[in-house]
């Protein structure tokens, strides 16, 4: 038998089916094992175009869908690739599965993308502007999802370089989206609240997206003394209460606070808690890390 386009006309230069041994293995080679059309055909020693064709027939609706199905393939069908006439099997998304568990990486970036990501439809983003920190994000990303991602320099309007670390996939796409809607709309993953472990990990992400140190005067018997405070602020007045929560589990003392007629909230650790901040979550950034590491060494921070 060989093989038919949508029409039911003979592919031109196409080998028996039984020499493709049968359409399930084919469909295996491309969804499961990611294989190519070269690669396919390489495999079974037939024309590239040939495969590419066959990969688009029409005429195997039920028996595709029937495979995908009993196979539990995670595939995108879009539903103008599905009609009567049948399906085009090359229009099918393959998606690779993700890793799920709140490993310290896995918490690490998930507090990077809360704090400064964006979540679009078939991607997940940061754009940043301290390159050490995209390729903390990049290699903790790819260690707790188990895929790819991307670092890309580019300019904004202000002729400014940043970088940009992106992960082409719904799957994280989805699982981002559980506890990552919107700026104003996010929660902490209750897995973190729950943990003992990966709690310094998720601070220290988030922290590297959304906090800073500054430097305060303060005069006192006609000296002035330094002061080091660390922040980070958010518009999510709830979320930031969970954030709170997270350093009160680890004993770091804070104050939580209201700015622009609470439109934006902000936490500081106080300073008899930095050198305790610094030891437990500290900053993957700069100039924050060598700023918090030098002041502490200087010993102007409270508390030493």
């Amino acid at each position: 038998m060989l093989l038919r386009d949508g029409k039911g006309r003979f592919i031109k230069g196409s080998k028996p089916l039984h020499i493709l041994k049968n359409f399930e293995q084919i469909l295996e080679d491309y969804f499961e094992r990611y294989l190519g059309c070269n690669r396919i055909a390489k495999k079974y020693k037939i024309n590239r175009t040939t495969i590419s064709k066959w990969l688009e027939l029409k005429n195997r609706r039920e028996e595709v869908l029937e495979i995908i199905k009993r196979r539990k393939w995670n595939l995108s069908l879009a539903k103008e690739n599905v009609g009567k006439e049948g399906i085009k099997v090359r229009a099918l998304k393959r998606r690779k599965k993700i890793k799920t568990k709140f490993t310290p990486e896995m918490a690490y970036f998930l507090g990077a993308v809360i704090g400064d990501g964006t979540v679009s439809k078939n991607s997940v983003e940061l754009n940043l502007w301290d390159f050490n920190f995209p390729k903390e994000c990049l290699n903790k990303g790819e260690k707790a999802l188990g895929i790819k991602g991307s670092l890309k320099s580019a300019i904004d309007e202000n002729m400014k370089r940043y970088y940009r670390v992106r992960f082409d996939s719904i799957e994280a796409v989805n699982f981002i989206r559980k506890f990552k809607k919107s700026t104003r709309e996010w929660s902490v993953p209750k897995e973190i609240l729950d943990s003992t472990s990966v709690k310094p990990h998720f601070l220290k992400g988030f922290f590297d997206a959304e906090g800073w140190v500054a430097l305060s005067p303060l005069r006192y018997k006609e000296k002035i003394y330094l002061r080091c405070y660390v922040s980070c602020s958010s518009t999510n007045s709830r979320g930031l209460k969970q954030i709170s929560k997270l350093l009160q589990d680890l004993g770091i003392k804070h104050g939580i606070y209201s700015y622009k007629n609470n439109y934006e909230w902000r936490i500081t650790v106080k300073s008899e808690s930095i050198r305790k901040f610094r030891d437990l979550i500290g900053f993957s950034t700069e100039p924050n890390n060598s700023r918090l590491n030098s002041f502490i060494k200087g010993g102007d921070a409270a508390g030493r």
